[in-house]
């Protein structure tokens, strides 16, 4: 995963995969907790998790 830096905000700045084109807002604090990480993470992420069904697989069903 690599994002790029697209602006920034009042406490969080914003982020892109250039892959995805899907933005994120990611807070400038000092610390952050674990979920907020793994949203963060889940959401900017290359891949779907696994187990994720595309739209292709829905209609086939």
């Amino acid at each position: 995963m690599r994002c790029v830096f697209v602006r920034p905000g009042g406490k969080h700045d914003w982020y892109q995969n250039p892959r995805t084109k899907i933005l994120h807002p990611i807070p400038r604090h000092n610390e952050i907790n674990d979920y907020l990480a793994k949203h963060i993470i889940k959401m900017l992420q290359d891949e779907k998790p696994k187990g994720d069904v595309d739209e292709k697989q829905k209609q086939a069903y």
